[in-house]
């Protein structure tokens, strides 16, 4: 029987420790999610730029471009990060390695 309490309580610990790292990767696709909408907002603030000759309207054009890209970058970054670390979190044996993506 107090091997049976034992079992529980490592069970129990476990689950605990388990939906602790789903909380906190849920926290850091809330951070990826929040970058991306900073970027989305600066890239409508770049709309109301306007350019006086053509090598301005090129640099503003190209500084559109490339926020729009981290917005994107960011976005598909952290709803991926999010799902391969979910998945291995509720494995019953995750693995050494997952793919994980650091930057």
């Amino acid at each position: 029987q107090a091997m049976q309490r034992v079992g529980m309580a490592a069970q129990s610990l476990d689950r605990f420790s388990r939906l602790s790292t789903d909380l906190s990767n849920e926290r850091t696709l809330l951070a990826w999610m929040r970058t991306a909408l900073a970027a989305l907002r600066t890239a409508f603030s770049y709309l109301s730029l306007e350019a006086g000759d053509s090598g301005w309207l090129a640099l503003a054009t190209a500084s559109r471009a490339a926020t729009v890209t981290v917005v994107l970058v960011a976005t598909l970054s952290g709803i991926r990060r999010y799902q391969t670390i979910k998945r291995a979190t509720f494995m019953p044996v995750p693995p050494q390695h997952f793919g994980r993506m650091s930057i």
